[in-house]
């Protein structure tokens, strides 16, 4: 396997907003993202990084965490997000205080 990078997305439930637009945003692996609640998850077609984001966004939400959380999705060098063996997306969390 390849080199692996971190795109870093930076969570905060506290705000809601319908995002139907999420599968424009740009897989670049140097940006950060800030994206506020959304409520529908994004089509998994065209934006595997945007969904997964989603995901771990409506999971903090049904968690009730009121602190933003720093996440990295673990993506090679293609931008394709890196499973385990076990074909479990990996993540890496990060209190933010």
């Amino acid at each position: 396997m390849g080199r692996r990078y971190t795109y870093p997305f930076i969570f905060s439930p506290l705000k809601f907003r319908n995002r139907k637009d999420c599968n424009s945003f740009p897989s670049n692996l140097t940006e950060n993202a800030t994206l506020l609640g959304i409520v529908d998850v994004p089509s998994r077609h065209g934006n595997e990084i945007c969904f997964y984001a989603s995901l771990l966004i409506k999971k903090l939400n049904e968690a009730q965490s009121r602190k933003a959380e720093l996440v990295k999705l673990i993506v090679d060098e293609d931008g394709i997000i890196t499973k385990d063996k076990n074909n479990v997306v990996k993540f890496k969390f990060i209190k933010i205080f």
